[in-house]
């Protein structure tokens, strides 16, 4: 499973939908569903003062809650959603030779990573999406914001071939505003 980290608490903490978010991965691993958690997320905004990434927050709360560290991935790079598809691929799948996992997110935020993973993943992994239940998914503010959201992603790499990791990476430093001008902090090709 892919965990999708969250913005945490303004005192550092995870918040409970976050939380929400690594117990399905959580329960999925000791389920005997998945062979392996991967935590991804590096500081989300307001978060830079703290020491630890968001995905190393969140490997903490798995192995505390009896899941081996040895069967967890951290992907401690990205800054949004892109970012995630992008190294996770990268820096977990493909050297792992990994062949098929269940992303997991909000469901507010359901359809936005779907099309990115979607995008990013190409044909090259098979997976399935999973989303904790949120009050949010109602908000018409948030789906506005999900919605805006997803036309600058698709307008970012529009004319990029799906699933061709190499070219979605150096589109993401041209021109992710995130990521721009920033391959070698973020170890890009």
């Amino acid at each position: 499973a892919i965990i999708l980290s969250q913005n945490r608490e303004s005192d550092g903490t995870l918040g409970e939908e976050f939380k929400r978010r690594i117990e399905f991965g959580i329960n999925e691993y000791l389920d005997g569903l998945v062979s392996s958690l991967t935590m991804s997320g590096n500081h989300g905004r307001g978060d830079e003062h703290l020491k630890t990434s968001q995905a190393e927050d969140m490997r903490d709360y798995a192995v505390e809650r009896g899941v081996p560290t040895g069967n967890i991935f951290v992907e401690p790079n990205s800054i949004d959603t892109v970012g995630q598809a992008v190294f996770t691929m990268r820096d977990i799948i493909v050297p792992n030779n990994i062949g098929r996992a269940i992303i997991v997110t909000s469901d507010y935020h359901l359809t936005r990573t779907a099309a990115i993973f979607d995008f990013v993943f190409g044909d090259n992994i098979e997976r399935l999406y999973a989303s904790v239940t949120t009050a949010l998914i109602k908000d018409p503010e948030i789906r506005m914001a999900q919605e805006r959201s997803l036309v600058a992603f698709l307008r970012t790499f529009e004319g990029v071939e799906r699933g061709n990791l190499e070219a979605i990476q150096e589109r993401l430093f041209e021109r992710h505003p995130l990521y721009i001008g920033k391959r070698e902090e973020f170890g890009g090709i």
